[in-house]
């Protein structure tokens, strides 16, 4: 039995408890999607070379993840708590950088990995691009990476077809994620701001 006493401090503790301690910092994840240049899918195997090339120059980067197969799949400094990893499947790659208080250290990191992976992959005929959709997502091939996770995610996504008759509205990609790349933001918001600042982000413009 759940005691609902215990589901509530939880939520509280990981939730709200974090907004009563005056913090002022900042973190990033910004997603990217891996080209062939050839028009082909892309080569994993030159993406668990690059990964293998990214930690042996960046040795304070330990393996964080590794799928079913053995191979890397998330690097994590944890110095700097910066993560590099690849999203749903190894079309994406990510980089999540760790909180700072100012946007400068947190550019001044990214740029340096993203120029060394960039650098690396088009030794391959393969690239980055900063385009949300990957442009190639057509020649790719939309598999999972192979760990819980992500084969959890994509078996939940393709139960879309269970709800057709159900008013709700789902879409018929399940693989998404594996040619569709974000960026998120997080900002450290004190409690006595907290409503207005939701209020703020959630305002649609109307002009």
């Amino acid at each position: 039995m759940i005691d609902e006493g215990s589901v509530k401090n939880k939520l509280y503790n990981e939730f709200i408890k974090p907004t009563t301690q005056k913090k002022n910092f900042i973190g990033i994840e910004i997603e990217i999607p891996i080209i062939n240049l050839n028009k082909d899918a892309v080569d994993f195997d030159v993406v668990h070379k690059i990964t293998d090339k990214f930690q042996s120059h960046y040795g304070d980067f330990k393996t964080d993840g590794v799928d079913f197969e053995g191979n890397i799949f998330a690097l994590k400094n944890h110095e700097t708590d910066d993560i590099v990893c690849y999203d749903c499947s190894y079309n994406n790659i990510e980089f999540a950088m760790g909180k700072e208080k100012d946007l400068f250290t947190i550019n001044d990191r990214f740029c340096e990995y993203y120029s060394f992976v960039k650098e690396s992959f088009e030794e391959y005929n393969h690239t980055l691009t900063g385009m949300g959709i990957n442009p190639y997502r057509k020649y790719n091939l939309n598999k999972p990476i192979p760990s819980e996770r992500y084969l959890m995610l994509y078996h939940h996504l393709k139960s879309f077809k269970n709800y057709e008759d159900v008013p709700m509205h789902f879409h018929n990609y399940p693989e998404y994620g594996m040619f569709s790349s974000a960026s998120q933001v997080q900002l450290d918001v004190y409690k006595d701001d907290l409503v207005k600042t939701i209020n703020v982000f959630s305002k649609n413009r109307t002009d």
